[in-house]
């Protein structure tokens, strides 16, 4: 079987969901080879790579600006014989996915993730490339359907979710209390003034119901931004900073101990509409690194955590919108530590189960067998 090359916008070192989602697959699969932009940090990380890697210096916007020149590159790396195929890591270059398919007839594979194909001013040109790729990949049930509303049909379409390490099977089991014995709540995630759809001002808002229950509450939120000073000034204009930790940026040994320590998970995610389009979450893999070390999660009932929670087995899916409901989800699992443990736990087997890397790297090569 001959190699696939898999073209990207966003691969490590850089950080974000898509990066880590192409290079955990990308290192676990066989016969690949990868174009990718240059990135500081990127000699040491290729070095370790177990593919070879190209990298190619785009601009610093990497709308349609950066397709030309991943196209060229393509090009230039295709003696046609050598390649089974590409793959391309974002619905940005679906346009150059159906340029170069038509000019040699090798398969194309385009991966879409959430907002990437519902926001933002490619979509008519990314439609026409869409509707010529041989197979689109996405993580999600919720972004398959974007993906449907936008003519691609469904047959094309397959879902291959992201993964995470393997739990540990000798690694904690039962929760770990705070160091002062106090309850934590712990979230994840970028914290963007331009998106907003992760929940934290509804959780802002969910605070005082649920220190009403539960006063020894803290919630460590983890993550920076552009949003996160307007945060900080509304857990103080709240009076809140003695029961909410904004962290901001952590190291992975920390990030680590935070969510081995924490009681549960919640990112309450939720649909946000604007002139641009739907942002929302098309996955998160951080209600995934929850559950790896057994932690129920509570989240939003849209986006991808339909996919990543199972509501009422593994956490809790609310109403995004109504920090009541939130609030109530967070007080039933504080208040009742066998349920939470429960909940864990099957949310650990269920990620050994159903969502591991090696687990998705299969699903792709599978995808990528049907095209040979």
């Amino acid at each position: 079987m001959r190699s696939w090359l898999l073209v990207c916008l966003d691969f490590p070192p850089e950080v974000g969901g898509i990066q880590t989602y192409l290079g955990e697959i990308a290192r676990r699969m066989d016969r690949l080879a990868v174009v990718a932009p240059a990135a500081s940090g990127a000699p040491a990380y290729d070095a370790t790579f177990p593919h070879p890697v190209d990298r190619i210096p785009l601009p610093r916007q990497r709308g349609l600006s950066g397709v030309p020149w991943l196209a060229l590159e393509t090009v230039r790396q295709l003696p046609w014989g050598r390649f089974s195929g590409v793959i391309w890591g974002h619905p940005k270059l679906a346009v150059a996915a159906g340029l170069v398919s038509g000019l040699g007839g090798l398969p194309s594979v385009v991966c879409a993730y959430g907002m990437d194909v519902t926001t933002g001013s490619l979509r008519p040109l990314m439609r026409w490339g869409l509707s010529r790729a041989w197979r689109l990949v996405t993580i999600s049930s919720f972004t398959r359907a974007r993906l449907e509303a936008l003519g691609v049909s469904a047959d094309r379409i397959r879902i291959v979710s992201p993964g995470v390490e393997a739990p540990d099977p000798d690694g904690p089991r039962a929760a770990v209390s705070g160091a002062d014995d106090r309850p934590v709540v712990l979230t994840v995630g970028r914290i963007e003034a331009a998106e907003g759809y992760k929940g934290h001002d509804r959780v802002v808002e969910a605070m005082p119901l649920v220190l009403a229950r539960c006063p020894g509450v803290r919630w460590v939120v983890v993550g920076d931004g552009s949003g996160l000073p307007a945060l900080r000034e509304l857990v103080r204009e709240r009076g809140l900073g003695a029961w909410i930790e904004l962290r901001g940026r952590v190291g992975p040994g920390e990030l680590a101990d935070l969510y081995r320590r924490c009681d549960l998970f919640l990112m309450p995610s939720r649909v946000i509409k604007d002139r641009s389009g739907e942002r929302f979450e098309g996955f998160g893999i951080v209600y995934l690194e929850a559950a790896r070390v057994g932690k129920p999660v509570v989240a939003g009932r849209v986006g991808g955590a339909v996919d990543a929670v199972l509501d009422g087995e593994t956490g809790i899916l609310v109403d995004p919108d109504d920090p009541r409901d939130i609030a109530a989800a967070v007080i039933s699992l504080l208040e009742d530590p066998a349920r939470r443990q429960a909940m864990g736990e099957r949310g650990r087997s269920r990620v050994a189960r159903s969502f591991t890397w090696d687990r998705a790297a299969a699903a792709l090569t599978g995808v990528l067998e049907e095209l040979s």
